[in-house]
Formats: structure tokens, C-alpha cells, sequence
């Protein structure tokens, strides 16, 4: 185990590091292949493990079926078979990462009490970077991300959401934390000084379940009024601050005019390296169009890997190939429904509900209990995050989030099987056993 804790180590620290250290020291690109290579080896240790999982649920075969069924359309619609092949590794990343938490025959100790002051520390490291940066002489803007790197702030305000959400789950079973009250003050002002807007939304998105989850918790309805409080004042407070640096002409609010939002979402424009921006509504539309070509492809897509590309390896997918825009950084929501249609994006959210009802279901102890309340919390945010950026691949974040989960439901497992008398559990072998799902 521990090579396997060195690796995760290794994996984190690298995706932390590269690239803040590529963009102001001209760290190699390769580098950043360092964590690729980590997770995939914890994978296929994760691959190999779940061999001895006896039966497996019905959504997994679906989502088997699907990928088998994606791969071939892919492929006879002309795609390479390498870009085929990074469509499986961008999808199946860290959920795979999470199946490797999963068989684990120890789960990482203490992770579920360690992982509240981990995201807590980051965001204070992350805060700490930036006003170096800022003392630097760096606008506030997409560049004044802290260790996130240039054009990094949208990957930074998703860290800054899963912290929200794990500190927010830490409140409701564990009651008032001054560390949350920090790590909120810390989140306003790295979003003030990365200038994210989306700010507005996370604490709304984050708090509203926060509220819910801390009422049906605590058995009374009034129980959350703490939190809405300090929910409102964190909202008012990003937004007095925001207008202070800023000073945008008629506040902070009329970003959030409608015709404002979708001048902004459907905004366009190239980027440094000939790859072209596409506003977020324009991405669906443009997607809409290619899917609508046919009834298979609108609800099964176009095949897996068809809106991937990598500036690395040099491949891209059949649908960015063929398209009018050339290629371009698809977010979540138009790369899961161009690659797998009304069918997948709507077998993925299902998936995640229930999930979500997993965790909020399941009997822990205190540590696990407050983990689950969080997960459940960014579960919540994933449709906001799915349609603002590329969540699905972003570093840090996913990692935490899908390691939890398998950690998570490794928990409801080991707890099921203390149950269960032990001459039933001969087959227990070095703390892992073969794994039955009902």
C-alpha cells in the first residue's frame, strides 16, 4: 500500500505544482504527464482488483453497454482509433480513479477526518499565491488564479465549491466550525481577485442544499437559519467587494441581467495558440446541430471521444474534425451529449441521483457522515459546472471528489460486512473481501 499512497501523492502534488511552475519557471510540459501516469497505474490496480467483485449493479452494465456501443459508432464514422481511445481515458479518468478507492484493501487512513483541513489549506495556499501575484503586479483576471495558472480561474472556483461543499457537510454533522467561516472569507476574496463571477451562483448552489440537508439532519425546519444568515452576508459581502476593486458601471448586479448572461455565454473569440473560444450557448447550439442530423445520434450521439481532442498527442475527434468551428475546449454538458446522446447524459444524471441518495441513506460515523453531506452538496452543483466548464477532467478537483466517493462507498461496504456474522466472512482476505452488490 504504501506505493500506492506514494503514488497518489506524487499524482496530487504534480497536478498541484505544474502549472504555476510551467507558466512562470518553463517547467516542461511533460511534467504535467507525471500525475497521468500515476492515476493510470492506480486504475489498472483498480481494474484488476474489481475482477473479484462477484455481481455487478445493473447501471454499470448499461453504462458498459453504452461505451461498447459508443466506441463502434465512433470508429465506423471515421474517428481514429487514438482518439477513440482518449475519449475512454477522458470520461473514465476518475471515475475509474474512484473504482480504484473502491477495492482498495485499506481505505487511506483517516481520510474522511483529514480531508475537511485539506481543502481548507488549499484554498489558503491557492489565496496566499494569488495576492503574491497580485503584489507582482498581476491584473486581477483569468491569469490570477494562484497555483491553478494561466486562464485557471474557472478550475479554481470549482475547487473553491468542493471545499464549500465538504466544509458546508462538516457544519451539518458537526455543528458551527470557525475553519468554515475562514475558508468562506478566503473563497470571497480569491474569487474577488480572480474576477469569477460564478462566485455569486456557488455560494448559492452550495448553500440552498447546505440549508436543506442541515434542516432534515437536525429534525427542524428553522435548525439552518445560522447558515442562511451567514450564506447572505458571504453573498453581499463577495458582491460589496467585487464593486470595490472592480467598480463596474451599475454594480455588481447587472452581470446578472438576462440579456447581459447570455451576451456573455454566447460570447466568442480566439485564444493565444489558433485554438478558437466558443461562448457556452454557442457550443450547444453548434452540438444540438450535429447530434439533430439523425435520430441515432440524438439520442445515443456520436460516438465516445467525438468532441475530445488533445493539444499534446495531436488527436481530436470525428465531430471536431468535420464541424465548422475547427477544434475547441468543449465544456461537460456539450461533450456528453455530442458523444452520447439524450440517452447518456440522461443514464449519468441518474446515476449521480442516486448516488447522492446512497450517501444521504447510508449509517457512518461522524467523520464519514459529514463527507457524504459534502459529496452530496457538490453532486448538486455538477448540472451548474457541467455547462460553465470542462469539470470532467479538471485536476484537484476530480481527484478529491471521485477518490472520496469510492472511499465513501467503501465505508457502506466495510460497515455492512461488520454485520454480517464472521463465518460468513472466511473469505476476508488482508482486510479486503470479495465484493457482493445487492
Amino acid at each position: 500500500m504504501k506505493i500506492e499512497n506514494t503514488l497518489l501523492f506524487v499524482a496530487f502534488v504534480s497536478d498541484i505544482a505544474y502549472p504555476l511552475l510551467n507558466w512562470k519557471l518553463g517547467l516542461p510540459e511533460q511534467f504535467r504527464w507525471v500525475s497521468q501516469a500515476a492515476i493510470l497505474i492506480l486504475i489498472i490496480i483498480g481494474i484488476f482488483r474489481s475482477l473479484r467483485i462477484e455481481t455487478f449493479p445493473f447501471e454499470w452494465l448499461m453504462l458498459a453497454g453504452l461505451l461498447f456501443f459508443s466506441s463502434v459508432q465512433a470508429l465506423t464514422a471515421g474517428q481514429s482509433f487514438w482518439a477513440t481511445v482518449w475519449g475512454f481515458y477522458t470520461w473514465l479518468r476518475y471515475p475509474l480513479l474512484g473504482l480504484y478507492a473502491f477495492t482498495r484493501p485499506k481505505r487511506l487512513l483517516e481520510f474522511d477526518q483529514c480531508i475537511h483541513s485539506i481543502v481548507v489549506f488549499l484554498v489558503g495556499l491557492n489565496l496566499l499565491i494569488q495576492l503574491a501575484q497580485f503584489l507582482g503586479g498581476e491584473i486581477p483576471g483569468d491569469n490570477l488564479a494562484g497555483f491553478w495558472g494561466p486562464y485557471g480561474t474557472s478550475r479554481m472556483a470549482s475547487f473553491i465549491c468542493l471545499a464549500l461543499a465538504i466544509a458546508f457537510g462538516n457544519w451539518i454533522i458537526k455543528g458551527f466550525s470557525k475553519s468554515t467561516l475562514i475558508l468562506v472569507g478566503m473563497s470571497i476574496l480569491s474569487s474577488v481577485l480572480g474576477e469569477t463571477k460564478i462566485f455569486f451562483f456557488i455560494i448559492a448552489l452550495t448553500g440552498i442544499p447546505a440549508i436543506l440537508l442541515y434542516s432534515f439532519k437536525r429534525n427542524k425546519f428553522f435548525s439552518g437559519i445560522l447558515l442562511s444568515f451567514i450564506l447572505a452576508i458571504s453573498i453581499l459581502g463577495f458582491i460589496q467587494l467585487y464593486d470595490v476593486i472592480f467598480n463596474p458601471q451599475g454594480g455588481f448586479l447587472v452581470y446578472l441581467r438576462l440579456d447581459n448572461l447570455i451576451s456573455y455565454l454566447s460570447w466568442s473569440a480566439d485564444r493565444p495558440g489558433g485554438v478558437i473560444y466558443i461562448g457556452r450557448l454557442a457550443q450547444f447550439d453548434y452540438v444540438w446541430k450535429q447530434i439533430t442530423q439523425s435520430p441515432l445520434t440524438l439520442w445515443l450521439g456520436q460516438g465516445i471521444g467525438a468532441l475530445e481532442t488533445s493539444n499534446s498527442l495531436g488527436i481530436s475527434g470525428i465531430s471536431l474534425l468535420m464541424g465548422d468551428f475547427g477544434v475547441f475546449g468543449a465544456n461537460s454538458l456539450t461533450g456528453l451529449i455530442g458523444d452520447f446522446g439524450l440517452i447518456g447524459i440522461s443514464i449519468v444524471f441518474i446515476l449521480f441521483i442516486k448516488i447522492a441518495l446512497g450517501l444521504l441513506f447510508t449509517r457512518s460515523n461522524k467523520n464519514q457522515e459529514a463527507l457524504n453531506m459534502g459529496l452530496i452538496i457538490f453532486i448538486f452543483t455538477i448540472p451548474l459546472w457541467m455547462f460553465y466548464m470542462d469539470i470532467w477532467t479538471t485536476p484537484i478537483t476530480m481527484l478529491i471528489f471521485w477518490f472520496s466517493l469510492g472511499q465513501s462507498f467503501r465505508m457502506v461496504k466495510d460497515n455492512e460486512n461488520k454485520e454480517v456474522p464472521a463465518h460468513l466472512l472466511e473469505k476476508v482476505n488482508h482486510g479486503y473481501s470479495r465484493v457482493t452488490f445487492e
